[in-house]
C-alpha cells in the first residue's frame, strides 16, 4: 500500500508540475508577446539608433553657419544607410532637418533599385518612448528618384524632411539628455 500511495503521489506530483509548467509557459509567452508589441510600437521593425552627442556645441555653431552631422552607416533590410541631420538658422530660430542617405554596400547587386521602401526618421524622448518627433516618407511615391538610385562611389544625396522641428522645440520637449539626442531610422519591410 505504501508503494501504491507513493506511486499515486508521484503521478499527482508530475501532473501538478506539468500543469504548473504549462501555466507558467503560457504566461511567459503572453508577457513576451506584450514586450514585443511595445518594442515594435517604440521602434518598429528594422530600427537603427544613433546617439548624437555634443548637441550644445552643434547648436552654437549652427547660429554662425549651417551644421550637419551624419550617423555611421549601418545595414538594414540589406541596404547600407545612414541618417543625416542639418541645423541651420532661419530668422531667430534653428531649423532641424532629418534625412536618409543610401551608401554603396555589399548587397547592392541583389537589392531592388530604385530603393522603394517606406521609412521613418526621428527623435526619441530619453525617458518617455511614447514621445517621438518623426516623419514618414514613402520612397516609392517620391517624384525625385535620384536619392533612391543604386549608389556608385559614395552615398546618395539625403532624402527626408528639411524642417522636421526646431532646436527650441527639441529642448522644450525634453528630448536632450546629457547633451545627447537619441535619433532613429526605421525601414518598413
Amino acid at each position: 500500500n505504501i508503494r501504491n500511495a507513493m506511486e499515486a503521489a508521484s503521478v499527482d506530483s508530475k501532473l501538478h508540475f506539468t500543469q504548473e509548467l504549462c501555466s507558467q509557459s503560457e504566461r511567459l509567452v503572453a508577457i513576451t508577446e506584450q514586450l514585443f508589441k511595445s518594442v515594435r510600437v517604440c521602434c518598429g521593425p528594422e530600427a537603427l539608433h544613433w546617439y548624437l552627442e555634443g548637441w550644445a556645441g552643434l547648436k552654437l555653431r549652427a547660429f554662425k553657419s549651417p551644421q550637419k552631422a551624419q550617423s555611421p552607416p549601418q545595414y538594414t533590410s540589406g541596404y547600407r544607410v545612414s541618417q543625416l541631420i542639418q541645423l541651420h538658422k532661419d530668422g531667430g530660430r534653428l531649423r532641424f532637418g532629418c534625412f536618409l542617405e543610401i551608401h554603396p554596400g555589399e548587397n547592392d547587386a541583389r537589392l531592388e533599385w530604385p530603393f522603394g521602401k517606406t521609412f521613418t526618421l526621428g527623435i526619441l524622448h530619453p525617458t518617455d518612448r511614447r514621445k517621438v518627433i518623426s516623419c514618414e516618407e514613402d520612397a516609392s511615391l517620391s517624384e525625385n528618384k535620384l536619392p533612391f538610385q543604386r549608389p556608385k562611389d559614395k552615398h546618395n544625396r539625403g532624402y527626408g524632411n528639411s524642417f522636421l522641428t526646431t532646436a527650441d522645440e527639441i529642448e522644450r520637449g525634453g528630448f536632450v539628455r546629457d547633451d545627447t539626442l537619441h535619433l532613429f531610422l526605421r525601414l518598413e519591410p
